[in-house]
């Protein structure tokens, strides 16, 4: 994209990207990308990637996931809800049943929270 358009894409670009990957079911190459982006500390790009774990119940990339938000300090209840839908759909109800009550601390401990909200642009010429 660089070298044939001269457009160096941002953030966001890389974002959506690894959201595409993860709807496509391809959460390796979506797991590839977002290790090789020069901005490491993109949460949103990471609770992407978690959102498609929890889609096809990818448990173990789950959790890596979870371990990089938490190292990036990123205590958000979706990451929680997340993984916890991710052992629900992977059958491990169990750990499903121990993320909840995970989130639910965090929601106590949190006086007010608030939840993210997501957007997308399309920009067409005339």
């Amino acid at each position: 994209m660089v070298h044939k358009y001269g457009f160096v894409p941002k953030v966001g670009h890389y974002g959506c990207m690894i959201d595409l990957l993860g709807r496509a079911g391809l959460l390796e190459e979506a797991h590839r990308l977002i290790e090789s982006l020069p901005i490491k500390s993109d949460v949103s790009a990471w609770r992407a990637l978690l959102s498609a774990c929890r889609v096809y119940g990818y448990v173990a990339l789950g959790e890596v996931v979870q371990r990089v938000l938490a190292e990036l300090n990123d205590d958000h209840p979706t990451n929680a809800m997340l993984l916890s839908g991710t052992y629900a759909i992977a059958g491990r109800l169990h750990d499903s049943s121990n993320m909840k009550d995970t989130v639910e601390e965090q929601m106590v401990r949190k006086e007010n929270p608030v939840k993210e909200a997501g957007f997308s642009t399309i920009e067409l010429e005339s």
